[in-house]
Order: structure tokens, then sequence, then C-alpha cells
């Protein structure tokens, strides 16, 4: 009787081994490329079922060398598994058995061999899976050269997290990026990434989380004419990039941003800004923000609007130009916001006794003075603040060259009004000569000495020029 139950139970399972045989054949063909991974790479294997009612599952042997087998794996009655924490890259040999309810196991199947890789994310392309707490889910995203800037989103039900590295498997303790927030919606973002593979593990830390996890690697394609607004939308944490082009000769550079809820303004020329990483990183409450630049490099400038608190609408722009030219003894008018910056130049003949600035208005804005290049917050000849009283920058005997001013607002907006005026000391029969244009004006004065019977003053030249004279 048990001889007879031997010879039927062989004769069945090598019926088992040739049709799991026939299935590994084709599956070494083309092993799952798209299989959601556990850990590091895997391979997923998958059979023909067994019709017969006392097969009690399957063994599953592998090793990485030919023949060379660890401890077998019970994968239960499945048709279907996926072996999981393998080398990636790394070749390795399977077989598998069938056993029966009384743990009478057949012969090997045929050896199949097989490449252990890490599904791949396409950019742009979301990829689902499921995860336990503690399971961890692997995937990479080949970034080429020349992006400027890689984005990982992982969203979906209960709590896992998000953990992204460079060139390597990340790891509880070792990554370049993780979130680790409440939920399983989290995000990533890297400006000009290095080319290769960037590593992405989703790990599982509360219940069990569906989710979804989609790269997108790209080139900024967000350029800002000058003077031309561009609107956006970025929530917390999110990041919006765009640059703009500033030509060479160019003395000032302002980008403003404004808009709904809490947004930050970070500006960096050359290459893209980081929270970490910038030139100018502007935040108030609410969004309104801007930064200026005097004697802007010639070169592409890049701006970041990041996400602070709530959904913000926004509006950016950026507008670079050369200064204003003032004439002398003219008033020219503008308007400045918190931190914005207006800049005006006037040219001193030589001889000048005195260049007087001024600048009035209706708010808090402060004037800055200097010769030869435009002026900045830390770099002046003279600092003079608006705010009771008008401000005012006096230089005695100028040097004769171009003199830069520029207006910043400090709070709120301000309705100004700048002027600048130069004036030379005549000196008694002595002809001074200028050239003016159209509404251009010149100052001068004399100090006329005590008992004197008369006094005459005299304007040549030829075109049209007028001539005013007033005593103080």
């Amino acid at each position: 009787m048990t001889f007879i139950f031997k010879k039927y139970f062989i004769s069945k399972i090598l019926k088992v081994v040739c049709l799991i045989f026939l299935l590994f054949s084709a599956v070494v063909t083309g092993l799952y490329s798209d299989i959601r991974p556990v850990f590091a790479a895997s391979l997923h294997l998958g059979w023909q079922a067994n019709l017969e009612e006392d097969l009690n599952g399957y063994r599953l042997y592998y090793g990485t060398s030919s023949g060379n087998y660890g401890p077998p794996i019970p994968v239960g009655k499945v048709t279907e598994y996926e072996l999981t924490d393998l080398i990636e890259e790394e070749t390795y040999y399977l077989a598998i058995s069938a056993v029966d309810n009384s743990n009478n196991e057949s012969e090997l199947s045929a050896e199949i061999n097989g490449i252990a890789q890490t599904s791949q994310l396409l950019n742009g392309t979301a990829s689902s899976g499921v995860v336990d707490p503690g399971d961890e889910i692997l995937y990479y995203i080949d970034v080429p050269a020349g992006q400027d800037i890689l984005e990982v989103v992982l969203s979906g039900s209960n709590d896992a997290d998000l953990y992204v590295k460079y060139g390597t498997s990340p790891t509880a303790s070792d990554y370049d990026c993780r979130p680790y927030i409440d939920g399983s919606d989290e995000f990533c973002s890297f400006a000009n990434p290095n080319p290769g593979k960037w590593y992405v593990l989703v790990r599982g830390y509360s219940g069990t989380a569906n989710y979804q996890i989609v790269a997108t690697c790209s080139g900024i394609d967000n350029q800002l004419q000058n003077g031309i607004p561009c609107s956006g939308t970025v929530a917390p944490q999110e990041e919006d990039y765009y640059y703009i082009d500033v030509p060479a000769g160019r003395t000032v550079l302002n980008i403003l941003l404004t808009g709904t809820n809490d947004a930050d303004l970070f500006v960096k020329y050359g290459t893209e800004p980081t929270s970490e990483d910038y030139q100018c990183f502007s935040y108030l409450i609410g969004s309104t923000a801007s930064c200026s630049f005097a004697n802007p490099e010639a070169g592409r400038w890049y701006i970041m609007v990041k996400g602070y608190a709530g959904i913000s609408n926004y509006q950016i722009v950026s507008s670079y130009s050369s200064p204003d030219h003032l004439q002398n003894g003219s008033q020219l008018s503008g308007t400045v916001r918190s931190n914005e910056e207006d800049y005006y130049y006037i040219d001193v003949p030589a001889g000048k006794t005195n260049l007087e600035v001024v600048l009035s208005g209706n708010n808090l804005a402060d004037l800055y003075v200097q010769r030869g290049a435009s002026p900045t917050s830390s770099d002046f000849d003279c600092l003079s603040y608006l705010g009771a009283s008008d401000a005012v920058c006096s230089f005695d005997n100028p040097t004769p060259g171009r003199w830069y001013i520029m207006v910043k607002g400090y709070a709120n907006i301000t309705d100004y009004q700048i002027s600048a005026s130069y004036i030379e000391e005549l000196e008694n029969a002595v002809t001074s000569a200028d050239i003016l244009t159209v509404d251009e004006e010149d100052y001068f004065f004399i100090d006329v000495p005590y008992g004197q019977s008369s006094l005459e003053i005299e304007l040549t030249g030829y075109q049209d020029a007028d001539l005013y004279v007033s005593f103080e």
C-alpha cells in the first residue's frame, strides 16, 4: 500500500516539475522589469498551477552560482513569487520543487537564471504600490545631464515615508532627502541634480499604505521677459523656478513677488537657488517680497518661488534697466515698495562747488548716493533716511563725472520725488562756459562783498537759453 502511494506520488510530481520547467523557460526570457521591488533589487517569478489535490506547496531554491543554492524558501500554494533583498545587477540561479501534504518533495526543476533589477521610474510617470509598516520598496530614476530640477512626489493613504539618495540606495539613516511628515504626502526637490541614478525608497510607517510615486526631472523653461509678469501657484514646500537673461551694461535688476497667503523668494546668478544657497532671500508676512541687484552680472539669473503657508497664487515680475538721467535742477517722480530699488544718475561737470540730492515723499524710503558706480545697501558715499523730513545728500567740491543715486523703499509703498543739482561759484569778472540741452539747468552763485554799487550778470551764446537770478 505504501509502495503504491509512493509510485503514484512520484509520477504526479514529475508531471508538476515538467509544467514548472515549461513556465520557467518562458519567464527566463522576460523576467518582469516593471515589478515592485522591496528594499533592494528583486526578481518576480511565475509558474503554472499544479492541479493535484494533495499538493501542499512549492519550495524555491536560489543562489549566485549555478547549482549552488542556499536553504529553500517555502512559498506556499502560489503561482507567483517576488524574490527580494537581492543585489542589483547580480545574476541569480533558480530552481523549484513541489511538496505534498506528507512533506514529500520532488526533484528540482530545470535551473533558470536572471539578473536582479530595481524598478525604474520613468520621467513624469506615476507608479503605484502598497507597503505595510516596516516594508521598504525601492525605485530609481535615470537623470540625464543638464537637468535643472528633480522632483519626487509621494502621495497615498495612511502613513508612508519617502527617502531619496543619489548614486546608492537610501536607508532610514542615510539619505539626501527625507521629509518625514505625518501622512503619505511627501515631497523632495533637488536643484541642478547630478546626472545618473537617483534612488527612491518608500517605507511603510503606520497602517497599510496604498501609494503613488512620481519622479520628474526637467530643465527650467519658465523664462521671464523684462518687465512682464508671470503667474503661478505653489503649495507649502512646493517650488517653482524661473530665469531671466540680463544683458551687459544694466545697472539694476529688480525681482518682485506678490500674491496670496505666504511664499518666499530666492534669487541666484548662474545656477538655481535653494533654501540654503542663494544671493537674495526675501520673505514678508504674506506673499510680497523683492530682491534688487545693483550692476547685475550679465547672464542668466535664476529665481525660485517656494510656498510657505497655504496655497499661494502669486505673480512674479523681473526687470532690468539702466538708471534714469537726472538733469541738473530737475525733479523726477517714482514709487517703491518695501526693499524695492530705483536708480538714477547725474553727470557733474568739472568746477562745480556743490552737489545736492534731495528725496521727498509720503512714506519711508532711503537715499543712497555714490560716484562712479551704483550704490548698494552696504556700499555708498552717502546714506540719508526719508521720514518726517526730506532725505538729503550734499557734497562740497564734487569730483566731476557720473554720480549714481538709489532710492530704496523701507516700509509699505512710497511715492517720492527725487532731484539733484550742482552749483558753481562765479568769480568776479571771470567767464564760465558750459553746454545745455533743452530743459537742462545750470546753477551758479557769486558772493558779493559789502558796499558794491552794482552787480551785472550777462548770458551769451547761440540757440535759446534763459537767465534767472535770485538773491538769498
